[in-house]
């Protein structure tokens, strides 16, 4: 258990500090065993989009999460939390941007069932 409270704590503070450094407008909570990162917006249906975005494009990185949560085990290297982190710092510029634009229904690829 204090191995992965050590990988929880080192992949919170990466992604908090990649939130910083592209200006993202949020940061983890929870327990660094089991951590979400949270949006500080406001709207309610602006809040979704930025959450569905950021999930959509941490997958696109290889970033899997459950329904938003970071759940970190002795599977996490050190190659493994820079390559999370930096997803996230990608990740996050993209919604960032997106939503300065006001264009997430550009963006979102929700796929049409048929």
């Amino acid at each position: 258990p204090a191995s992965v409270d050590r990988i929880g704590r080192r992949l919170f503070a990466g992604i908090d500090a990649a939130s910083r450094e592209v200006g993202a407008a949020g940061a983890m909570i929870g327990l660094p065993i089991r951590m979400i990162y949270k949006y500080d917006e406001p709207n309610p249906s602006q809040r979704r989009l930025r959450r569905t975005l950021l999930q959509q494009e941490l997958l696109q990185r290889g970033v899997l999460t459950f329904v938003g949560y970071m759940l970190p085990s002795l599977a996490h290297d050190d190659a493994t939390l820079e390559r999370v982190v930096a997803a996230y710092r990608e990740a996050l510029a993209v919604v960032e941007q997106v939503a300065e634009a006001g264009a997430f229904a550009r963006h979102l690829e929700i796929p049409l069932l048929e």
